[in-house]
C-alpha cells in the first residue's frame, strides 16, 4: 500500500504481540487505539483539554468574546462545557488526518467492510468531536454521520452528541473569524445529514428508527432555541449565519418544504402555557396588530421571515394555519405574528387565501353551529383588517360584504342569524369598542322575524360602548384601553399638574424598576402623537425629569430632535 509506511510497520509490530489475530480484524482495533492514545491526553472527546483549561481559567477573551456574556444566563451556562472542543487543535488535526488517511488506504487496499469499522469506532471511541466525525465522513469516507447516529448504543453517548451539536450551532465562539470557514463547512454537512435522516429515513429497522428520533429531537430543539431571546442576544452575527445556513442547506425542495412546515408548526405551539384563549385574544386584538418590540419578538420574526421566503409557499402556509386552527392547544399570539409577517412578505397571495379561509370558517361554523370556527374566522378577519387594511379591507367593509347581502350572507335564515347574534352577544364583555361601533353602525341582513333579536344585541352593544366612553373620560387618556403604560404615563402627568413635583411612584420606579422606566414608560412620556402638540404640563414635566437626571442624554436629544 502507498500510505504511511511507519504506521503500517507500527501496526504490524503491535499485531505481532497478539496471538491468533489476522490483519483484517486488527486494522480497526489499531486505528481506534492509535487515535485514543493521542487524544486521550487531550480529553477523550478529541478536543483540546489545554484549550478548555484556558477557557475556564481565563474566560473567553481568547476568542474575542466578552466574558460577561457568560454570567447570569442559563442558556449559555448549559453549553459552556462544550466550548473549545468542537474542533481539533491544529496539532491534533494533522495527527488525526494522517491516521484517517492511513485507515482509508488500508481499507481500500485490503477491501475491508467499512460498516464493521464504523460500528467498532462508534462503540470504542465514545465521545468524538464534531470535526473528527466530519473528516471521517466527508474527507475519508470511513464513517457517515448518519451511520454514527444509528450505531450509538449508550444513552450517555447519544445525549453527548446531541448536546455537543446544539452547543456548536449556538456557540458564540465556534464561528469566530479564525475558525469560521471550518465551522461553517462542518455545520452545513451536519445539518444536511440530520435533516435528510429525519425526512428520508425509511424507518423500517430499530437502528433507523433511533436515528430518525434523534434527528427529530435535534431539529425541534434548534427551532425552539432560534426563537429565544437569549440565542439572538448571545451573538447576533452567529445567529444570522445559522439562519442563512438553514435557508441554503443542500436538500431537495420537497424535503425543504416539509422541514420548514414542521418548523412553523413547532413555533405555533411554542410559548408560555396556558396559552391565551380565543376570548382573551378578542379582548387584546388591537395589541397584536402593533406588538411591543422585544429582542425575542425580533428573533421570532426573523425566523418566520426566513421560512416564508425560503421554502414555504403561500398555499403551504395557509394549510399550516388551517391545520393548527383545528387543534385546541396552540399559541394564538404566534399565529398573529405569523399572519402579519406572511401578509408583509406575500401580500396579494396571502390576503386572497386568508379571505377565502375566513369565509369558509364562518360559513362552516354557522352551518355546523361551531362557535370555535366562527370565533377563529372573526379573529383572523379583525387582525387582517388591523395590519393590512389597504390590501385586505377595513373591518367595517369586510363585515358588510360578509353579512349585508340577503343572497350571500351565511346567516340569512332565522336559526342561523339567531345563533350568530348569540355568539356576538357572548363576546360583549371582551369586545373592543372599535368593533362594537362597526356592528352598531353597519347592520347585516336581518331575516324576517329577527329584528327584535338584533335590536337587543345593538342595545347591549351601545351600553358597552358608553361604558368604554365613561372610562376614557374619567381617566382622561387617549382611547387606547389596552395600553396600561400609556395610562401610567398620563396619570403621572396628571399628578404633576397638582403640585409641580415628580410623583412618588415615578421616583420609586427609577430606583426599583429602572429597566421598565427607561424602556417602557419614559419612551411613552417623550412620545409626541402625530398632529397633536405637547401640552404645557407635559412639556414642564419632561423638563423637570431632565433637570433631576431622570432622562438619559441620548433619549433627551432624540426627543428634542423629534419634537
Amino acid at each position: 500500500m502507498d500510505g504511511d509506511c511507519n504506521l503500517f510497520i507500527l501496526m504490524e509490530s503491535e499485531r505481532a504481540k497478539i496471538p491468533n489475530i489476522v490483519r483484517n480484524d486488527y486494522i480497526p482495533i489499531f486505528i481506534v487505539k492509535y487515535l485514543n492514545e493521542r487524544l486521550s491526553a487531550d480529553d477523550s472527546s478529541g478536543g483540546d483539554v489545554s484549550l478548555k483549561s484556558k477557557l475556564r481559567k481565563n474566560g473567553f477573551g481568547l476568542f474575542g468574546t466578552d466574558e460577561t456574556m457568560w454570567t447570569d444566563d442559563t442558556f449559555l451556562e448549559d453549553n459552556i462545557d462544550f466550548e473549545g472542543i468542537f474542533l481539533l487543535s491544529n496539532e491534533n488535526l494533522n495527527y488525526v488526518g494522517r491516521t484517517l488517511r492511513f485507515a482509508k488506504e488500508a481499507y481500500e487496499c485490503f477491501s475491508l467492510d467499512r460498516k464493521h469499522f464504523g460500528r467498532y469506532f462508534t462503540d470504542e471511541f465514545e465521545y468524538p468531536c464534531l470535526e473528527m466525525l466530519y473528516l471521517m465522513d466527508v474527507m475519508y469516507n470511513l464513517l457517515p454521520v448518519v451511520g454514527y447516529m444509528m450505531w450509538m448504543k449508550q444513552p450517555s453517548q447519544i445525549k453527548y452528541f446531541k448536546q455537543q451539536f446544539l452547543s456548536f450551532v449556538f456557540s458564540p465562539t465556534a464561528f469566530c473569524f479564525g475558525n469560521r470557514e471550518r465551522s461553517t463547512r462542518i455545520l452545513e454537512h451536519f445539518l444536511q445529514c440530520i435533516i435528510l435522516n429525519h425526512y428520508c429515513n425509511p424507518d423500517n429497522k430499530p437502528e433507523l428508527q433511533k436515528a430518525k428520533l434523534l434527528s427529530g429531537e435535534i431539529l425541534q430543539e434548534m427551532v425552539l432555541r432560534l426563537i429565544q431571546e437569549e440565542t439572538y442576544r448571545a451573538n447576533p452575527d452567529n445567529y444570522q449565519i445559522v439562519l442563512a445556513m438553514l435557508e441554503d442547506v443542500d436538500i431537495p425542495n420537497s424535503v425543504r418544504t416539509r422541514y420548514f412546515s414542521d418548523n412553523l408548526n413547532t413555533i405555533l405551539c411554542t410559548g408560555k402555557k396556558p396559552f391565551l384563549s380565543a376570548e382573551e385574544i378578542l379582548r387584546y386584538q388591537e395589541q397584536f396588530a402593533e406588538p411591543k418590540k422585544t429582542i425575542e419578538l425580533e428573533a421570532l420574526c426573523r425566523m418566520m421571515t426566513r421560512i416564508i421566503r425560503s421554502a414555504a409557499s403561500s398555499v403551504n402556509v395557509m394549510q399550516i394555519i388551517s391545520d393548527i386552527l383545528k387543534t385546541t392547544d396552540f399559541n394564538w399570539e404566534m399565529l398573529m405574528y405569523l399572519i402579519t409577517i406572511w401578509i408583509k412578505e406575500k401580500e396579494s397571495n396571502a390576503t386572497t387565501l386568508l379571505k377565502d379561509r375566513i369565509k369558509s370558517l364562518i360559513r362552516d361554523g354557522l352551518l355546523e353551529r361551531n362557535e370555535n370556527d366562527i370565533t377563529s374566522g372573526f379573529i383572523l378577519a379583525r387582525h387582517c383588517s388591523l395590519v393590512a387594511s389597504m390590501v385586505f379591507s377595513r373591518y367595517e367593509k369586510w363585515f358588510t360584504n360578509m353579512f349585508e347581502s340577503q343572497i350571500y350572507s351565511p346567516a340569512n335564515d332565522i336559526n342561523t342569524f339567531t345563533f350568530l347574534t348569540d355568539v356576538l352577544t357572548k363576546w360583549l364583555p371582551n369586545e373592543p369598542s372599535c368593533f362594537l361601533h362597526v356592528h352598531a353602525t353597519f347592520w347585516p341582513f336581518i331575516p324576517k322575524g329577527c329584528r327584535e333579536t338584533w335590536n337587543v344585541y345593538i342595545s347591549l352593544a351601545k351600553v358597552r360602548i358608553s361604558e368604554y366612553k365613561e372610562v376614557e373620560e374619567a381617566m382622561e387618556f387617549e382611547p387606547n384601553l389596552n395600553n396600561p403604560v400609556q395610562y401610567e404615563a398620563d396619570m403621572a402627568i396628571k399628578a404633576f399638574e397638582k403640585n409641580g413635583r415628580i410623583p412618588q411612584n415615578i421616583l420609586k420606579m427609577w430606583i426599583i424598576r429602572r429597566q421598565y422606566y427607561l424602556k417602557e414608560l419614559l419612551p411613552v412620556i417623550l412620545r409626541k402623537s402625530s398632529g397633536v402638540p405637547l401640552t404645557d404640563s407635559k412639556l414642564r414635566f419632561i423638563e423637570l425629569l431632565r433637570r433631576e437626571g431622570k432622562i438619559p442624554d441620548e433619549m433627551y436629544s432624540k426627543y428634542k430632535t423629534t419634537n
